[in-house]
């Protein structure tokens, strides 16, 4: 990231990820970043974290960490990280994690939740469980 990047002019990467869902995202701003640096993800327009738009994760010498269920609308998809760093005097490294599911995990999940969800219901109805 480099210094004094202003937040009308954002730093832009993109990177590739496969899968079924994203599980769990981590972003670690180092020490020094003393909350001036901002960043986001997104999934073309669409902003996914922080999930408001408009806003943006900073921090100093800690690692933000989101977990999440959020399934990939193809197996193979482009993500957009834009930061910026208006006022900072020095270059910082910000280190991001995203952590997917294969499609077929996935898939298993949603089918024993399925079940899951059927069962209650089931008992609800039949016992009166609640």
């Amino acid at each position: 990231m480099p210094a004094d990047t202003p937040a009308s002019s954002p730093v832009e990467t993109t990177v590739e990820i496969e899968g079924g869902k994203i599980s769990m995202v981590s972003i670690h701003f180092p020490a020094g970043c003393n909350g001036m640096v901002y960043v986001a993800i997104f999934h073309g327009i669409k902003q996914l974290y922080p999930w408001t738009d408009g806003q943006y994760f900073r921090g100093n010498n800690e690692t933000i960490i989101i977990h999440d269920d959020w399934k990939l609308p193809e197996s193979k998809i482009t993500l957009t990280i834009k930061a910026h760093s208006p006022g900072t005097l020095y270059d910082h490294t910000i280190l991001i994690r995203i952590v997917t599911t294969r499609a077929e995990e996935y898939e298993e999940e949603s089918k024993a939740r399925t079940a899951l969800v059927k069962l209650l219901t089931f008992l609800k109805e039949v016992i009166g469980v609640d």
